[in-house]
Formats: structure tokens, C-alpha cells, sequence
């Protein structure tokens, strides 16, 4: 049984620097996407948190059909503010590291 108990996944920018319009967490590589990868890492953590804004229903979409039990996060502001804000949002009312 791992030690750790909750872990985040910062998703929401747009992956401006790529210029492919698609989230980087939806790139495949080996014919499986980056989030697929993380998620297959924490299989075992029990409060996996997401935090999602562009295109945040393709996200969304894909993660449920790898796992179901995943808390995401908006981040409705992603265009304006940095992975940092986006870590502080998933982690409000989290009592413990």
C-alpha cells in the first residue's frame, strides 16, 4: 500500500508552444497519451485530482474511460494563470500532504 494518499495532475493549459491545438496530456506517444502513462503510475494512489481548462471535455472524456474514480478541477482561468494557481485550486480541502 503506497504511503501517498493524494496526487495532482496540472492538464489545463492549452500546450501553446506545440502549436497543435490539442492538450499535452492527449499526446500519444507508442500509441498511448501522456495522461494514460501518469494515471497508469498512480494506480494506486487512492485521491487522484485533475485540474482541467482547455478543452477540458476532451480531457475529461478520455480520462473517465481509463479511470472512473478522478476529482477534476477546473481551472476556468488557464489562459491567464500559471500551473502554480492551477495546483493551488486542486488542493484546497486537502487536510493532509
Amino acid at each position: 500500500m503506497s504511503t501517498i494518499k493524494h496526487a495532482i495532475i496540472s492538464a489545463a493549459g492549452m500546450g501553446a508552444r506545440l502549436g497543435l491545438n490539442v492538450p499535452k496530456c492527449l499526446l500519444k506517444f507508442n500509441g498511448v497519451s501522456i495522461i494514460q502513462h501518469q494515471l497508469e503510475l498512480l494506480k494506486n494512489i487512492e485521491d487522484v485530482r485533475i485540474v482541467v481548462g482547455f478543452m477540458e471535455e476532451d480531457v475529461i472524456k478520455i480520462v473517465k474511460s481509463i479511470r472512473s474514480n478522478v476529482i477534476f478541477v477546473r481551472n476556468p482561468d488557464y489562459q491567464n494563470t500559471s500551473n502554480t494557481f492551477s495546483i493551488g485550486l486542486a488542493t484546497k480541502g486537502l487536510k493532509k500532504p
